[in-house]
């Protein structure tokens, strides 16, 4: 096995946007769901109010203020509602038909795999550290056979804290005995994964999107661009500049 100057001991990627091509995933079920629309309703019109009020839900959830079974029939039913729809039936099959068809998925990020494999090699632990329902994440992990390189996995609602509460991170650290400076933090969100790990002490890198290519900053790069990171990181520049 190689191993990483820098004393760096363990690598925590996120799933979700990181790992997992959420973002296709996501559509390829969302057009199952326009499927039970039936013509009564306009998708477009749907899923604009959908995107504006999943985001408080989802970090109510997250919160404990809803539970899981209300986080997933809300998300659904509160935009009906806007649409003069009031059918909490309906919803409930929306939900099932979203959850049936996204975690089926096995579609990896560009270059997951070949990080994954490079890193195994690497005298590191792999850690997944990721907010969201543990029955739906265990899922994704079991569909995109992530045992075969994870040495363990940091969910929300199994843990009961979440990115980007410090705790997320610093619960890892306590665990495995290692020092925040010996971690790599790698994930596409930056108030979630990036600041809060930086402001701990992690080395970051910030994958994802290309559209926004930097920030505060920080730069964003392609998850295969870890591979040489993690080949220079002794001597070469941080990615966050540090």
């Amino acid at each position: 096995m190689s191993q990483i100057n820098q004393h760096i001991k363990l690598i925590i990627f996120d799933l979700d946007r990181t790992l997992f091509d959420w973002d296709e995933a996501q559509q390829l079920a969302r057009n199952k769901v326009n499927e039970l629309f039936a013509g009564y309703l306009n998708p477009a019109q749907f899923w604009t109010i959908y995107n504006e009020l999943h985001e408080d839900l989802f970090q109510s959830f997250l919160d404990r203020k809803l539970s899981l079974n209300e986080y997933r029939l809300y998300r659904y039913l509160k935009p009906l509602q806007r649409l003069g729809v009031n059918d909490e039936s309906l919803a409930t099959r929306l939900n099932e038909c979203f959850l049936k068809n996204v975690l089926q998925s096995t579609l990896f990020c560009a270059g997951a795999e070949d990080v994954l494999n490079y890193c195994q090699n690497l005298d590191v632990k792999l850690i997944l550290l990721t907010n969201g329902p543990a029955d739906g994440q265990y899922q994704k992990i079991q569909r995109l056979s992530l045992d075969h390189w994870f040495n363990a996995y940091y969910i929300s609602e199994e843990k009961q804290v979440a990115k980007p509460e410090s705790a997320a991170f610093l619960n890892i650290c306590q665990d495995f005995a290692i020092q925040p400076q010996e971690c790599l933090m790698v994930g596409d969100d930056f108030e979630t994964d990036i600041l809060p790990a930086a402001a701990l002490g992690f080395k970051i890198f910030w994958v994802g999107n290309q559209n926004v290519m930097q920030r505060a900053g920080l730069k964003k790069y392609r998850l295969i661009e870890l591979i040489p990171y993690l080949m220079q990181l002794n001597g070469a520049p941080n990615p966050s500049g540090t």
